[in-house]
This record gives C-alpha cells, structure tokens and sequence, in this order.
C-alpha cells in the first residue's frame, strides 16, 4: 500500500535524536540531526499527511465531510483560535464515536484539521490500528514515527509530534482513543 511506502517517519524529539528515514524500498538510514520546533512540526505533518482514520483526511471540505458522513451530527459554537488565526468548530457523530475538529476563516471554507474517535467506532488508521487495538500493534505499526524518549507505558503514545501527529490513547493496554491533528496549540 502506498501510504506504508514513500514517505518519511521519523523518531522526533527535542534536542539530538536520532532519526530513521525509510522511503519506498531504500534501506534504513540512521543519523543524529538537531531539531527545532519548526522541524519537529514538519515532520509530524508528513507522518500524517496521508494518514487516513476511516473514511477521513485531514484537510478534507466539509463537504466532502457531509457526502461521506452523511449522519446526524451536533456542533460546538464556533471559534476563535489567535494561534492559527482559525475560526474552529467540532462535529460530533456521537452514534459512530466521531469527532471531527473543522477549521476555516468561512463557514463555507471550512476544512477537517483533527479527526478523535473512541467506541463505537470501528474506524481504523491506515495501519489497522483501530479502538481495542494493543499497545504492542501500535509500537510495531508506529515504531519509527513514535519519540525516541518517550515511555512506551504511558497512558497515550504519539507518533509524530505534538505539532502535528497521532495520539493514542490507552486503557489497559488496549487503544482507548485515537487522536489525528495537532496536540500542541501553543
């Protein structure tokens, strides 16, 4: 599958780290680099710049939203995010288990930047992690992209970064909730 191949991940932390870079069939490379906050962003964004979670992709309309979804949903009132200069407003599919984040300066132009979802739903990364999912399937699925320093018990892993990656979320072990957007508003 294309999504597997054909673009990099990346173990990010702050400060030295060392970094796999894997495109398409090329051997591992491993080096140490400097990050800055900048770097770590971009790198989370290319972890999931293709990443699907069920039917969605960020940056997907809202409309192309309502044609796949098409389900009741509620809604948060909008607003305003100084950060990104954004108006942002969550969908609720709350009989699927879906949350959908969508941001725009328009209501008409408004686009998905951060997908949630927990049980119900039966959605799954385009690595086949999916709610219930084991901590182990998420390390082996993720291994490259997850920071290098991070506590592989921890109740929540992310692969990319904070700017920019995949939460999941545990409990007992077992995926609880998976998060596809940015963590770190700051």
């Amino acid at each position: 599958n294309e999504w597997l191949d054909g673009y990099p991940e990346g173990v990010i932390g702050i400060g030295t780290v060392k970094y796999h870079y894997e495109l398409n069939s090329l051997p591992v490379e491993k080096y140490e680099k400097q990050y800055s906050n900048d770097d770590m962003m971009e790198l989370g964004w290319e972890l999931i710049a293709k990443e699907m979670l069920g039917p969605l992709k960020l940056g997907m309309s809202n409309q192309e939203l309502s044609k796949v979804l098409q389900l009741p949903y509620t809604t948060d009132p909008m607003y305003f995010c100084a950060v990104d200069g954004l108006d942002h407003q969550t969908w609720y599919y709350d009989k699927i288990g879906v949350q959908v984040e969508m941001d725009g300066k328009e209501l008409c132009e408004q686009v998905i930047g951060a997908v949630h979802i927990k049980s119900p739903s039966t959605w799954t990364t385009n690595r086949r992690i999916r709610i219930g999912s084991t901590r182990a399937e998420v390390i082996k699925a993720y291994k490259r992209s997850i920071e290098i320093h991070s506590d592989l018990t921890a109740s929540d892993l992310i692969a990319g970064s904070a700017y920019g990656g995949i939460q999941f979320i545990f409990e007992n072990d077992l995926v609880k909730e998976i998060f596809i957007g940015i963590l770190n508003h700051d």
